[in-house]
């Protein structure tokens, strides 16, 4: 299915200032059973510049190459508000302190189900990278990083299971950042959200931050999950709530863990992960 590229809204490309980011919109094609010719659906989307700007791109050359984080935000709110904005805030701050060079994009995405928000997700994708009205000119190649929050943890794992369905060609994968990753909904702990484990080895590496404080990844569902996922993986388990906001500082330093992890593709030695987990 071919995806329809333009800019909406606002206007084609047209920047609406808000702090720490500018908001765009793209209109994208979703594929849909019953219309032949998909679901065309408008997305607006915050993007945070390299330099800390909104303005949005790295480079338009053909042998630019460029760093993107893909952001994923929890199931109640926007990327930019909601219950669970002060994560996702601290998360982009620590992303724009340890990845420098990304252009990180916050889509806003609809619904509270997992493969209509996956399915958004990809669509996203191939508009940006496929996108030749400007509104957010990012460079031949890129390197996708994709990060998560909450239930936007299972988004992205859900994303990263089928990644032919939405990486363009010459586009790196470089891997997955799942923080406060919902093994459950905290009152049913026999119904386990097992989307990590769908993702193939060898495709991505993994990295999880759990709070122990956590009422939806409790140790008792989560290292079970945990245990099955095949993909090169490492956890830091923290002391925090499902908010990550028990240790604002440890959380920081978490994820400065984790992205350095995520971005070194170098083949490291074999270590325990309990030895690798912060002890609280």
């Amino acid at each position: 299915m071919a995806t329809t590229c333009a800019g909406a809204g606002a206007g084609a490309g047209d920047d609406v200032s808000v702090s720490g980011g500018a908001l765009k919109f793209i209109a994208v094609s979703i594929p849909n059973k019953k219309k032949k010719h998909g679901v065309t659906q408008e997305i607006e989307f915050y993007a945070d510049s390299p330099n800390g700007g909104g303005g949005g791109g790295v480079g338009s050359g053909e042998e630019s190459e460029s760093i993107v984080v893909l952001l994923l935000h929890a199931s109640s709110g926007k990327p930019k508000g909601g219950a669970n904005s002060k994560a996702t805030r601290a998360i982009l701050k620590s992303i724009r302190e340890n990845v420098p060079r990304a252009t990180v994009l916050r889509p806003e995405a609809k619904g509270t189900s997992v493969p209509p928000r996956a399915a958004q997700t990809q669509a996203f994708v191939r508009a940006i990278a496929a996108d030749e009205s400007g509104v957010l000119p990012l460079g031949k190649r890129r390197k996708w990083l994709i990060v998560g929050y909450s239930f936007g943890t299972r988004v992205a794992s859900a994303t990263m299971s089928d990644i032919s369905a939405w990486l363009p060609d010459g586009d790196e994968l470089i891997g997955g950042l799942l923080v406060a990753f919902p093994a459950t909904n905290g009152s049913d702990f026999e119904k386990i959200r097992d989307e990590p484990t769908r993702i193939e080895a060898d495709v991505v590496r993994l990295a999880f931050i759990r709070g122990t404080n956590d009422k939806l990844a409790r140790a008792s569902e989560f290292d079970g999950i945990y245990d099955r996922v095949s993909a090169k993986k490492r956890r830091w388990d923290i002391a925090a709530d499902h908010g990550m906001a028990f240790n604002e500082a440890m959380t920081k330093d978490a994820i400065k863990n984790a992205t350095s992890y995520l971005m070194s593709q170098e083949e490291e030695e074999d270590v325990p992960d309990a030895k690798r987990q912060k002890k609280v």
